[in-house]
């Protein structure tokens, strides 16, 4: 209280010191540009990213890109015990005296690294691998725009709890290599939120299926995650400015069990890749009837996703098992609907060798019919 009764207000907090700039006022190269880096210094939006993201303390964080740690300082700030991963030596060289608080540096391309891995350590320090933790990972990140597309196809796919039950099934899993091609638990990120182009951020953010924009990657993120379109960047926030605005999307992540099933015995990576070729052998030539494309020279790759057929007949049933036109596009199947498609052509071309005599399937019924009641459901 003070001398005249009035209740004392509290100081308020100190102001985070001002954002860094890569320039020779603090002793740092300009970036490189074969890099592609665009260091955002607004503080403001820095703030704005930490609040979106959800960042509560003691949360488990991984910092893709940190750069001169800028974004960090926000992090380690709201509590979060922080993992970095930068590519470019000098700036990982001078990361830990510019942010004290940092967990933990991991120097590489994070393209290079092995996400999985890097996500598995943190779990462990936290006592995430321990039976009953719920500890989960965190992503957050200003990516240099030119590895978008690598960094989502590496990232999504790793939504699920975790833990030690997660690595129970990598070891046990079905090829016995123990590298969790089958693991159906996932790899311990919730979520990842990232600044994208503007452009792709609208994008990838609308689900609807039809659009002249809806792409291969369109329907793989809305597979493996649940996008949600944040806010706009203006380019005059960064430094050196980019050509264009940048936008902030959070991936709420979906783990394997959960997502619509493949005509394989388990989930898991192996599955997630044969389905993204068979979902970019589609793509190949979008403007052409997927009976057409998958039957063609493109068809060899058939292999790749499990379900090798050169009669156009097959994939148009296919298609109308899973509720689409028997002359469907790729642009007009919602992601549901490719893995019903999925199903049934893999049943649909084990019948059909059977029926040449080469020997033939139907134990995929069951996930066929499961798949096609999901993707009508939509």
């Amino acid at each position: 209280m003070s001398a005249n009764g009035a209740p004392l207000s509290r100081p308020a907090p100190a102001p985070p010191p001002p954002p860094l700039c890569p320039d020779k006022k603090n002793n740092t190269k300009n970036p490189p540009r074969s890099l592609g880096q665009n260091f955002l210094t607004d503080e403001a939006t820095l703030a704005r990213i930490v609040r979106a993201s959800g960042v509560a303390p003691g949360d488990l964080v991984l910092e893709v890109g940190p750069g001169t740690g800028n974004l960090t300082r926000h992090l380690v700030g709201a509590g979060a015990r922080v993992t970095a991963v930068e590519k470019d030596d000098a700036l990982a060289e001078r990361l830990p005296e510019a942010v004290p608080g940092l967990a933990a540096l991991v120097r590489g391309d994070v393209l290079r690294v092995g996400l999985r891995g890097v996500v598995a350590g943190m779990m462990r320090g936290a006592g995430g691998g321990g039976a009953g933790a719920a500890a989960a990972v965190k992503i957050v990140a200003n990516l240099p725009y030119n590895i978008t597309k690598e960094f989502l196809l590496a990232a999504l796919p790793l939504g699920g709890p975790g833990g030690a039950r997660a690595a129970a099934a990598g070891a046990a899993d079905g090829d016995g290599d123990g590298d969790g091609d089958d693991n159906e638990l996932g790899s311990g990120v919730s979520e990842v939120t990232l600044m994208l182009e503007e452009d792709a951020a609208r994008r990838l953010s609308d689900p609807k299926p039809g659009r002249p924009d809806y792409r291969a990657m369109s329907v793989l993120v809305h597979r493996w995650s649940r996008p949600q379109y944040l806010f706009r960047i203006p380019r005059d926030r960064y430094y050196p400015q980019p050509g264009v605005d940048g936008a902030m999307v959070r991936f709420r992540l979906v783990a394997p069990r959960d997502r619509p099933p493949l005509p394989f015995p388990r989930a898991g990576d192996a599955a997630e890749r044969a389905h993204a070729a068979l979902i970019n052998a589609a793509f190949s030539e979008r403007r052409k009837m997927m009976r057409n494309v998958l039957t063609s020279g493109l068809g060899r790759g058939g292999r790749a996703w499990g379900a090798p057929t050169r009669d156009p007949a097959v994939v148009a049933a296919a298609l109308v098992d899973a509720g689409a036109r028997d002359e469907a596009r790729p642009q007009e199947l919602s992601p549901a609907q490719f893995a019903a498609f999925h199903c049934a052509l893999a049943r649909r071309a084990a019948e059909a060798r059977g029926a040449a005599g080469g020997g033939g399937g139907g134990d995929e019924d069951d996930d066929v019919d499961d798949a096609v009641a999901r993707a009508r459901d939509e």
